[in-house]
């Protein structure tokens, strides 16, 4: 368990000091060189803390993220049969309850963001998005950070 409490705090400060480089060169103008950066930045950080875990931190973050892309498709699910009964998207995922999905899912932590979900423009809602992270990836769904929406499981 300490394991993957000191892997949680690695992926943390990574993307801290991910954050903190970006920030620096858009101080310098190079936004746009930051921003086409940042996306292999963010993958080579993550590649290199994959690669320092050890095979059972792996199984871990595995059987957690398998959990988490369980709880996007129920989620997804929910929120379809949400709009097909009112012709649009909740504003939040509270109303699905207990009708569509009985408890809301909870992210398996430590290691992961809290699944947050987001409608899109003004009521009634047509499109959202549902973001959520992963510590290594399972199913083909990489590693970071991803948007869900009515159109699919993962948009990196």
């Amino acid at each position: 368990m300490l394991g993957v409490c000191i892997v949680a705090l690695v992926l943390f400060g990574l993307a801290l000091w991910t954050s903190q480089d970006k920030k620096a060169a858009n101080e310098l103008g190079e936004s746009s060189l930051a921003n086409a950066n940042d996306e292999n930045i963010g993958q080579t950080n993550i590649n290199a803390v994959i690669a320092q875990m050890t095979e059972e931190q792996k199984e871990q973050a595995r059987i957690k993220d398998s959990k988490r892309l369980a709880d996007i498709r129920s989620l997804r699910d929910a929120l379809d049969k949400y709009k097909k009964d009112f012709g649009s998207y909740p504003k939040d995922l509270s109303l699905l309850k207990p009708r569509y999905i009985e408890e809301l899912p909870v992210n398996p932590t430590p290691g992961g963001q809290n699944y947050v979900y987001t409608p899109i423009g003004t009521e009634p809602y047509s499109i959202y998005d549902l973001s959520y992270s992963l510590e290594i990836g399972v199913e083909g769904v990489g590693p970071g950070e991803h948007i869900a929406s009515s159109d699919g499981l993962a948009t990196p």
